[in-house]
């Protein structure tokens, strides 16, 4: 795998990793500031509603470019996705210590290093 596709792996998941899917109710959408709504019809379909908001006690934005009105009896669940600290933190921890961990390894394998690269002598191999 090329070092650039790990990259973007690794960033994916750093970025996922600090967030958390929290359930929410038409009220609190009234309290809080959030332009993405998930939501989960009675049938089980999930649908995400873009630049949401609560206007005379319904949720409006829009669904695949379609402006929706939905009613709260029609939601099965609300969710909204949130800053997660604790996650946060456990993410910066375990790369601190993957990043220690690969130093020390890194610091005691010098005897896995070729001796002879830049040594005239050693091109035929031997030492």
């Amino acid at each position: 795998m090329r070092i650039s596709n790990v990259v973007a792996v690794a960033g994916l998941l750093v970025s996922s990793a600090c967030y958390t899917m929290t359930p929410v109710t038409i009220a609190d959408l009234s309290a809080e500031r959030t332009s993405r709504v998930w939501v989960t019809h009675a049938n089980n379909s999930v649908v995400l509603v873009n630049d949401a908001k609560v206007f005379r006690g319904s949720l409006v934005g829009f669904v695949d470019g379609k402006y929706l009105e939905l009613a709260p009896e029609d939601l099965q669940a609300m969710k909204v996705r949130k800053l997660s600290p604790g996650r946060t933190l456990g993410l910066v921890v375990a790369g601190g210590a993957t990043a220690a961990a690969i130093a020390v390894m890194m610091s005691g394998s010098e005897d896995h290093f070729d001796e002879c690269i830049g040594d005239d002598e050693c091109e035929d191999g031997g030492m």
